[in-house]
């Protein structure tokens, strides 16, 4: 026969005194081992953890890129509505370029985003004083 795991002695024989002694003082009094240093990650869960931070980049980048381009489409609504607006030839010239974009959002494909982006950028340029 083997030996028991706990005590180290075949079944059936007597616990040493010291081990008697030891397993006596109660449940609360003994020590827990160190857990192991912990390895490298399980692969899978290695990815998981990368997936979730890229997922997060994604929105925080998604966030700031509408903030920064509505931001934009809103300086340009502010400036048609102050007492200055841009000159005729340029609003006709706006009103072509926003006609001229074609989106299809319903895809979310990066070409939209870059286009929307192209835009702001166009008309905001076309401000006066810019």
């Amino acid at each position: 026969m083997g030996t028991t795991r706990r005590t180290g002695a075949t079944p059936g024989t007597r616990r040493s005194p010291a081990k008697a002694s030891r397993a006596s003082r109660g449940a609360g009094t003994t020590r827990r081992r160190a857990a192991p240093a912990r390895g490298p990650a399980h692969p899978a869960d290695q990815l998981v953890a990368g997936v979730l931070d890229v997922k997060k980049a994604l929105d925080q980048t998604l966030a700031q890129f509408s903030a920064r381009v509505g931001g934009g489409l809103g300086e340009v609504l502010r400036s048609l509505e102050s007492d200055s607006p841009a000159a005729t030839g340029d609003i006709k010239e706006m009103v072509k370029r926003i006609q001229s974009v074609r989106l299809k959002p319903e895809k979310g494909r990066l070409k939209d985003i870059v286009r929307v982006h192209d835009l702001v950028e166009e008309l905001v340029a076309m401000l006066p004083g810019r």
